[in-house]
Protein backbone atom coordinates (compact mmCIF):
# COMPACT_ATOMS: atom_id res chain seq x y z
CA UNK A 1 0.00 0.00 0.00
CA UNK A 2 2.88 2.57 1.06
CA UNK A 3 4.44 1.92 -2.30
CA UNK A 4 1.63 2.31 -4.53
CA UNK A 5 1.44 5.79 -3.13
CA UNK A 6 4.99 6.99 -3.51
CA UNK A 7 4.64 5.53 -6.79
CA UNK A 8 1.59 7.77 -7.36
CA UNK A 9 3.45 10.76 -5.77
CA UNK A 10 6.12 10.11 -8.16
CA UNK A 11 3.86 9.93 -10.96
CA UNK A 12 2.36 13.58 -10.03
CA UNK A 13 5.86 14.37 -9.70
CA UNK A 14 6.85 14.04 -13.20
CA UNK A 15 3.26 15.16 -14.48
CA UNK A 16 3.75 18.57 -12.48
CA UNK A 17 6.95 18.93 -13.80
CA UNK A 18 5.84 18.51 -17.24
CA UNK A 19 3.48 20.95 -17.00
CA UNK A 20 5.68 23.74 -16.02
CA UNK A 21 7.92 23.17 -18.33
CA UNK A 22 4.68 23.20 -21.29
CA UNK A 23 4.20 26.39 -19.27
CA UNK A 24 7.20 27.79 -19.05
CA UNK A 25 7.30 27.11 -23.43
CA UNK A 26 4.02 29.24 -23.65
CA UNK A 27 4.56 31.75 -21.83
CA UNK A 28 8.37 32.26 -23.59
CA UNK A 29 6.13 32.66 -26.97
CA UNK A 30 4.16 35.94 -25.65
CA UNK A 31 5.11 39.27 -26.83
CA UNK A 32 6.11 41.40 -24.22
CA UNK A 33 4.08 44.36 -23.78
CA UNK A 34 5.79 48.60 -25.31
CA UNK A 35 7.75 50.15 -22.80
CA UNK A 36 7.22 53.46 -25.02
CA UNK A 37 3.34 54.09 -26.72
CA UNK A 38 3.42 55.04 -30.43
CA UNK A 39 4.29 54.28 -34.01
CA UNK A 40 7.43 53.80 -35.66
CA UNK A 41 6.42 52.77 -39.16
CA UNK A 42 8.00 52.71 -42.70
CA UNK A 43 6.08 54.80 -44.92
CA UNK A 44 6.44 56.55 -48.45
CA UNK A 45 8.35 60.42 -48.79
CA UNK A 46 10.04 60.23 -51.93
CA UNK A 47 10.06 56.82 -52.89
CA UNK A 48 8.70 53.31 -51.88
CA UNK A 49 9.14 52.94 -47.79
CA UNK A 50 11.83 55.48 -47.98
CA UNK A 51 11.32 56.99 -44.47
CA UNK A 52 10.76 55.91 -41.16
CA UNK A 53 8.34 57.89 -39.77
CA UNK A 54 8.24 58.43 -35.54
CA UNK A 55 5.63 59.18 -33.08
CA UNK A 56 5.88 58.27 -29.77
CA UNK A 57 4.56 59.83 -26.54
CA UNK A 58 5.16 60.13 -22.74
CA UNK A 59 8.86 59.06 -22.91
CA UNK A 60 10.63 59.58 -20.14
CA UNK A 61 13.49 62.38 -20.26
CA UNK A 62 17.02 61.41 -20.73
CA UNK A 63 19.23 62.13 -17.89
CA UNK A 64 21.06 65.63 -17.50
CA UNK A 65 23.71 65.69 -20.23
CA UNK A 66 22.58 62.53 -22.08
CA UNK A 67 20.56 62.11 -25.62
CA UNK A 68 18.43 59.80 -27.01
CA UNK A 69 19.66 58.51 -30.86
CA UNK A 70 18.00 56.17 -32.86
CA UNK A 71 19.23 53.28 -35.21
CA UNK A 72 17.63 50.94 -38.07
CA UNK A 73 19.06 47.77 -37.79
CA UNK A 74 19.64 44.20 -39.64
CA UNK A 75 21.94 41.72 -38.04
CA UNK A 76 25.45 43.55 -37.20
CA UNK A 77 24.20 46.33 -39.66
CA UNK A 78 23.71 49.41 -37.90
CA UNK A 79 22.50 52.81 -39.60
CA UNK A 80 22.34 55.84 -37.35
CA UNK A 81 18.94 58.21 -38.14
CA UNK A 82 20.30 60.73 -35.76
CA UNK A 83 19.54 62.56 -32.38
CA UNK A 84 15.65 61.71 -31.42
CA UNK A 85 14.86 65.44 -29.60
CA UNK A 86 12.37 65.18 -27.22
CA UNK A 87 9.60 67.73 -26.29
CA UNK A 88 9.77 69.11 -23.25
CA UNK A 89 6.10 69.84 -22.87
CA UNK A 90 4.49 67.00 -24.42
CA UNK A 91 7.36 64.54 -23.44
CA UNK A 92 7.07 62.72 -26.88
CA UNK A 93 9.09 62.18 -29.65
CA UNK A 94 8.38 63.48 -33.61
CA UNK A 95 10.86 62.69 -35.78
CA UNK A 96 11.07 61.81 -39.50
CA UNK A 97 14.22 59.98 -41.45
CA UNK A 98 14.37 59.62 -45.13
CA UNK A 99 17.04 57.84 -46.82
CA UNK A 100 19.29 60.20 -48.86
CA UNK A 101 19.46 57.76 -51.45
CA UNK A 102 15.55 57.19 -51.58
CA UNK A 103 16.24 53.66 -50.67
CA UNK A 104 13.66 50.73 -49.97
CA UNK A 105 14.31 50.69 -45.95
CA UNK A 106 12.04 48.31 -45.26
CA UNK A 107 13.93 46.03 -47.70
CA UNK A 108 16.63 46.39 -45.79
CA UNK A 109 16.36 46.55 -42.14
CA UNK A 110 13.85 45.09 -39.56
CA UNK A 111 14.92 46.11 -36.15
CA UNK A 112 14.88 49.38 -34.48
CA UNK A 113 16.24 50.59 -31.07
CA UNK A 114 17.12 53.92 -29.07
CA UNK A 115 20.27 54.42 -27.39
CA UNK A 116 21.72 57.07 -25.14
CA UNK A 117 24.39 59.37 -25.74
CA UNK A 118 26.88 59.12 -25.37
CA UNK A 119 27.58 55.62 -23.36
CA UNK A 120 25.57 54.00 -26.01
CA UNK A 121 23.42 52.38 -23.73
CA UNK A 122 20.34 50.78 -25.21
CA UNK A 123 17.46 52.49 -24.12
CA UNK A 124 13.92 50.60 -25.99
CA UNK A 125 14.44 47.99 -28.96
CA UNK A 126 12.40 46.35 -31.27
CA UNK A 127 13.28 43.31 -33.94
CA UNK A 128 10.62 41.75 -36.15
CA UNK A 129 11.24 38.23 -36.23
CA UNK A 130 12.63 36.70 -39.77
CA UNK A 131 10.12 34.79 -40.18
CA UNK A 132 7.44 37.51 -40.58
CA UNK A 133 9.63 40.27 -41.93
CA UNK A 134 10.25 38.18 -45.18
CA UNK A 135 6.71 37.74 -46.20
CA UNK A 136 6.15 41.81 -45.30
CA UNK A 137 9.53 42.41 -47.64
CA UNK A 138 7.10 40.03 -50.27
CA UNK A 139 4.45 42.67 -49.94
CA UNK A 140 6.71 45.96 -49.74
CA UNK A 141 9.85 45.46 -52.04
CA UNK A 142 9.97 42.62 -53.57
CA UNK A 143 8.68 39.27 -54.86
CA UNK A 144 10.87 37.70 -57.64
CA UNK A 145 7.43 35.77 -60.03
CA UNK A 146 6.15 39.79 -60.37
CA UNK A 147 6.91 41.83 -63.13
CA UNK A 148 10.24 43.70 -62.43
CA UNK A 149 9.92 41.77 -59.31
CA UNK A 150 8.06 44.74 -57.54
CA UNK A 151 6.25 43.76 -54.08
CA UNK A 152 3.01 42.29 -54.73
CA UNK A 153 1.13 45.63 -52.15
CA UNK A 154 2.93 48.03 -54.67
CA UNK A 155 1.73 46.01 -57.70
CA UNK A 156 -1.78 46.16 -56.80
CA UNK A 157 -1.68 49.61 -55.72
CA UNK A 158 -0.27 50.76 -59.37
CA UNK A 159 -2.06 48.41 -61.57
CA UNK A 160 -5.46 49.60 -59.55
CA UNK A 161 -4.97 53.15 -60.13
CA UNK A 162 -4.02 52.50 -63.73
CA UNK A 163 -7.15 51.04 -64.18
CA UNK A 164 -8.90 53.19 -62.76
CA UNK A 165 -6.99 56.41 -64.91
CA UNK A 166 -8.07 54.17 -68.18
CA UNK A 167 -11.88 53.62 -66.74
CA UNK A 168 -12.26 57.66 -66.58
CA UNK A 169 -10.49 58.26 -70.54
CA UNK A 170 -12.97 55.72 -71.32
CA UNK A 171 -15.66 57.86 -69.50
CA UNK A 172 -14.69 61.18 -70.82
CA UNK A 173 -14.58 59.44 -74.22
CA UNK A 174 -16.18 61.19 -77.15
CA UNK A 175 -16.67 58.42 -79.29
CA UNK A 176 -17.81 54.69 -79.14
CA UNK A 177 -14.58 53.63 -80.53
CA UNK A 178 -12.29 55.27 -78.15
CA UNK A 179 -15.19 54.25 -75.61
CA UNK A 180 -14.49 50.67 -76.13
CA UNK A 181 -10.57 51.07 -76.69
CA UNK A 182 -10.07 52.46 -73.21
CA UNK A 183 -12.45 49.64 -71.76
CA UNK A 184 -10.25 46.98 -73.48
CA UNK A 185 -7.37 48.56 -71.40
CA UNK A 186 -9.78 48.30 -67.99
CA UNK A 187 -10.27 44.88 -68.61
CA UNK A 188 -7.15 43.59 -69.32
CA UNK A 189 -5.53 45.42 -66.38
CA UNK A 190 -7.80 43.99 -64.34
CA UNK A 191 -7.34 40.52 -66.05
CA UNK A 192 -3.78 39.80 -66.82
CA UNK A 193 -2.59 38.19 -69.73
CA UNK A 194 -3.36 35.03 -67.63
CA UNK A 195 -7.15 36.14 -67.23
CA UNK A 196 -10.11 34.26 -69.03
CA UNK A 197 -11.26 37.81 -70.10
CA UNK A 198 -7.77 39.12 -71.10
CA UNK A 199 -7.84 39.69 -75.08
CA UNK A 200 -8.49 41.70 -78.24
CA UNK A 201 -11.91 42.58 -76.99
CA UNK A 202 -12.93 45.94 -79.40
CA UNK A 203 -12.82 43.53 -82.04
CA UNK A 204 -9.83 46.44 -83.57
CA UNK A 205 -7.51 43.61 -84.43
CA UNK A 206 -4.80 44.51 -81.72
CA UNK A 207 -4.40 43.37 -77.80
CA UNK A 208 -3.69 46.18 -76.13
CA UNK A 209 -3.03 46.19 -72.29
CA UNK A 210 -0.95 49.38 -70.48
CA UNK A 211 -0.63 46.77 -67.45
CA UNK A 212 2.70 44.91 -66.19
CA UNK A 213 0.65 41.83 -67.05
CA UNK A 214 0.23 40.84 -63.71
CA UNK A 215 -3.43 41.45 -63.31
CA UNK A 216 -5.22 43.76 -60.22
CA UNK A 217 -7.12 40.18 -59.39
CA UNK A 218 -3.81 38.38 -59.33
CA UNK A 219 -1.53 40.90 -57.24
CA UNK A 220 -5.26 41.13 -54.74
CA UNK A 221 -4.94 37.25 -54.43
CA UNK A 222 -1.03 36.91 -53.60
CA UNK A 223 -2.09 39.82 -51.24
CA UNK A 224 -4.23 38.05 -48.99
CA UNK A 225 -2.18 34.92 -49.29
CA UNK A 226 1.06 36.73 -48.01
CA UNK A 227 -0.45 38.58 -45.49
CA UNK A 228 -1.77 35.36 -44.19
CA UNK A 229 1.31 33.89 -44.19
CA UNK A 230 2.96 36.76 -42.18
CA UNK A 231 0.07 36.15 -39.34
CA UNK A 232 0.61 32.44 -39.47
CA UNK A 233 4.19 33.30 -38.83
CA UNK A 234 4.22 35.14 -36.08
CA UNK A 235 1.29 35.03 -34.50
CA UNK A 236 2.35 36.32 -30.88
CA UNK A 237 2.83 39.36 -32.66
CA UNK A 238 -0.19 41.73 -32.45
CA UNK A 239 0.81 44.40 -34.74
CA UNK A 240 1.41 42.11 -38.02
CA UNK A 241 -1.73 39.89 -37.08
CA UNK A 242 -4.29 42.83 -36.88
CA UNK A 243 -2.72 44.70 -39.74
CA UNK A 244 -2.42 41.89 -41.99
CA UNK A 245 -6.14 41.36 -41.21
CA UNK A 246 -6.63 45.14 -42.68
CA UNK A 247 -4.66 43.86 -45.59
CA UNK A 248 -6.61 40.97 -46.42
CA UNK A 249 -9.92 42.64 -46.07
CA UNK A 250 -8.55 45.52 -48.15
CA UNK A 251 -7.60 43.49 -50.69
CA UNK A 252 -10.47 41.60 -51.19
CA UNK A 253 -12.42 44.49 -51.16
CA UNK A 254 -10.35 45.19 -54.23
CA UNK A 255 -11.46 42.20 -55.96
CA UNK A 256 -15.13 42.46 -55.46
CA UNK A 257 -15.15 45.93 -56.90
CA UNK A 258 -12.50 45.31 -59.79
CA UNK A 259 -14.36 42.35 -60.72
CA UNK A 260 -17.67 44.58 -60.90
CA UNK A 261 -15.27 47.18 -63.10
CA UNK A 262 -14.38 44.82 -65.28
CA UNK A 263 -18.32 43.68 -65.80
CA UNK A 264 -19.36 46.35 -66.34
CA UNK A 265 -16.71 47.37 -68.89
CA UNK A 266 -17.36 44.17 -70.98
CA UNK A 267 -20.81 45.58 -70.95
CA UNK A 268 -19.34 48.84 -72.33
CA UNK A 269 -17.70 47.10 -75.06
CA UNK A 270 -21.14 45.20 -76.59
CA UNK A 271 -22.96 48.37 -76.82
CA UNK A 272 -23.60 50.25 -80.16
CA UNK A 273 -24.86 53.40 -78.77
CA UNK A 274 -22.06 55.73 -76.86
CA UNK A 275 -24.55 57.17 -74.45
CA UNK A 276 -25.26 53.90 -73.09
CA UNK A 277 -21.49 52.69 -73.67
CA UNK A 278 -20.81 55.85 -71.56
CA UNK A 279 -23.22 55.05 -68.75
CA UNK A 280 -21.58 51.22 -68.40
CA UNK A 281 -17.99 52.73 -68.12
CA UNK A 282 -18.40 55.54 -65.75
CA UNK A 283 -19.90 52.43 -63.47
CA UNK A 284 -16.82 50.90 -63.63
CA UNK A 285 -14.69 54.41 -63.12
CA UNK A 286 -16.43 54.42 -59.99
CA UNK A 287 -16.23 51.12 -58.64
CA UNK A 288 -12.06 51.57 -59.22
CA UNK A 289 -11.87 54.71 -57.86
CA UNK A 290 -13.08 52.83 -54.85
CA UNK A 291 -10.91 50.42 -55.61
CA UNK A 292 -7.90 52.09 -55.40
CA UNK A 293 -8.43 54.46 -53.10
CA UNK A 294 -11.19 53.42 -50.67
CA UNK A 295 -14.52 54.35 -49.48
CA UNK A 296 -15.21 56.20 -46.30
CA UNK A 297 -18.66 53.64 -46.42
CA UNK A 298 -20.06 54.42 -42.65
CA UNK A 299 -19.01 58.36 -42.50
CA UNK A 300 -16.58 58.21 -40.25
CA UNK A 301 -13.76 60.51 -41.98
CA UNK A 302 -11.22 57.68 -42.11
CA UNK A 303 -11.08 54.80 -44.30
CA UNK A 304 -10.46 51.76 -42.70
CA UNK A 305 -8.85 48.54 -43.81
CA UNK A 306 -12.16 47.04 -43.17
CA UNK A 307 -14.85 45.13 -45.11
CA UNK A 308 -16.40 47.33 -48.00
CA UNK A 309 -14.09 50.53 -46.98
CA UNK A 310 -9.98 49.47 -47.65
CA UNK A 311 -8.99 50.18 -51.25
CA UNK A 312 -5.40 49.14 -52.45
CA UNK A 313 -3.91 52.43 -51.28
CA UNK A 314 -4.91 51.16 -48.05
CA UNK A 315 -3.64 47.79 -47.98
CA UNK A 316 -0.65 49.24 -48.96
CA UNK A 317 -0.08 51.70 -45.95
CA UNK A 318 -1.39 48.11 -43.67
CA UNK A 319 1.19 46.72 -44.97
CA UNK A 320 3.75 48.91 -43.91
CA UNK A 321 1.99 48.94 -40.65
CA UNK A 322 2.76 45.35 -40.58
CA UNK A 323 6.49 46.08 -40.54
CA UNK A 324 6.10 48.48 -37.44
CA UNK A 325 8.19 48.65 -34.18
CA UNK A 326 7.14 47.98 -30.76
CA UNK A 327 9.59 49.36 -28.63
CA UNK A 328 10.52 47.41 -25.47
CA UNK A 329 12.92 48.31 -22.32
CA UNK A 330 16.61 48.07 -22.89
CA UNK A 331 17.57 44.99 -25.04
CA UNK A 332 14.24 43.32 -24.75
CA UNK A 333 13.46 43.70 -28.07
CA UNK A 334 16.45 42.53 -29.89
CA UNK A 335 17.09 39.06 -31.05
CA UNK A 336 18.86 36.68 -28.61
CA UNK A 337 19.84 33.04 -28.45
CA UNK A 338 18.06 30.80 -28.93
CA UNK A 339 16.14 32.40 -30.93
CA UNK A 340 13.19 29.91 -30.90
CA UNK A 341 11.11 31.51 -27.97
CA UNK A 342 12.63 33.31 -25.35
CA UNK A 343 12.98 30.33 -23.25
CA UNK A 344 16.11 30.63 -21.34
CA UNK A 345 18.98 27.94 -21.96
CA UNK A 346 19.36 27.32 -17.87
CA UNK A 347 15.28 27.04 -17.37
CA UNK A 348 14.88 24.57 -19.54
CA UNK A 349 17.70 22.73 -18.59
CA UNK A 350 16.36 22.78 -14.59
CA UNK A 351 12.91 21.90 -16.30
CA UNK A 352 14.73 18.56 -17.90
CA UNK A 353 16.62 17.65 -14.87
CA UNK A 354 13.63 18.18 -12.76
CA UNK A 355 11.93 15.69 -15.04
CA UNK A 356 14.74 13.49 -15.16
CA UNK A 357 14.98 13.19 -11.62
CA UNK A 358 11.18 12.60 -11.18
CA UNK A 359 11.26 9.80 -13.73
CA UNK A 360 14.41 8.01 -12.32
CA UNK A 361 12.85 7.79 -9.05
CA UNK A 362 9.36 6.68 -10.20
CA UNK A 363 11.64 3.96 -11.95
CA UNK A 364 13.20 2.93 -8.90
CA UNK A 365 10.36 2.12 -7.17
CA UNK A 366 8.83 0.55 -9.91
CA UNK A 367 12.04 -1.72 -9.62
CA UNK A 368 12.21 -2.24 -6.27
CA UNK A 369 8.00 -3.21 -6.14
CA UNK A 370 9.21 -6.47 -8.62
CA UNK A 371 11.75 -7.38 -6.08
CA UNK A 372 9.68 -7.99 -3.22
CA UNK A 373 7.07 -9.08 -4.99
Amino acid sequence: MFTRRVIRVAILVALTTALLASLGTVQAQEEKPPALEGTIVFRDAKALSDSLAIDLVDVPAPAAGTQYEGWLLEGATKLSIGELQRQVVQGGIVFTYVEPASGNLAAKYSGFQITIKPSGDVAYSDTIPAAGMAHVRHLLSAWDTNPDKKGIAVGLRQQTALAMTHAQLAAKATTLADVKQHAEHVVNIIEGSKGANFGDKDGNGTVENPGDGRGVLGYADDAIAHAGLTAKAVPDRALIVGNSKRVIDSATNVKDWAGGARDNALLAIQQTNLSLATIFISNAAQSLTWAATGRDADGSGVIDGIPGEGGAQTAYTSAQDMGSFSLKKGKEGLPTTPVTGDLAVPQLALYALLAGAALTTLGLLMLRRRRVA
